[in-house]
């Protein structure tokens, strides 16, 4: 499929007002980037509102933002961002991807961030949202959260990128 039809359906389907016209070139890519400290270990941290602030400083209408950790051993996800549900979140990890065990990649690096990097690749580095009046759409509770499986604070850098008009 053609990314740029997938994108077009994508806007489409998203702006229910039908006022995006394609042919009129109103169609734009923009980027900006954000930093967050973390501590490691499965630190959780929204970042709606970084999210949010970036798109009204670019003052957009509609469209979709990708949000984009580069890096190996962090991922992006949404959900409901309250104490309770972190640390059920912790737990699930723990249980399944342990940070105690011996893993193969341990052994070739020297390194103790085997479980981060599994970890990561489970939930994936990037969410695509739609956005509507500079803000992203999501649920009344839920929000955009970076995750940090690495076993050292970290300064992460997030990528967005917007497309729409």
């Amino acid at each position: 499929m053609n990314i740029n039809f997938f994108v077009f359906s994508l806007l489409y389907i998203i702006n229910e007002s039908n006022t995006l016209n394609l042919a009129e070139g109103n169609l734009k890519t923009l980027r900006f980037n954000f930093h967050v400290q973390t501590i490691g270990i499965t630190d959780l941290i929204s970042i709606s509102k970084q999210i949010n602030k970036g798109l009204n400083n670019l003052n957009v209408v509609s469209g979709i933002i990708n949000v984009f950790s580069p890096g190996a051993t962090t991922g992006i996800t949404t959900m409901e961002y309250e104490p309770g549900a972190v640390e059920d979140f912790k737990d699930f990890l723990n249980k399944y991807v342990p940070y105690n065990l011996d893993y193969k990649h341990h052994q070739t690096w020297g390194c103790d961030n085997g479980a981060s990097h599994l970890r990561a690749s489970i939930i994936g580095p990037s969410i695509t949202i739609p956005v509507e009046n500079s803000e992203i759409i999501v649920g009344r509770w839920q929000s955009v959260v970076l995750i940090d499986f690495d076993t050292k604070p970290r300064k992460r850098k997030i990528v967005c990128t917007f497309t729409g008009e």
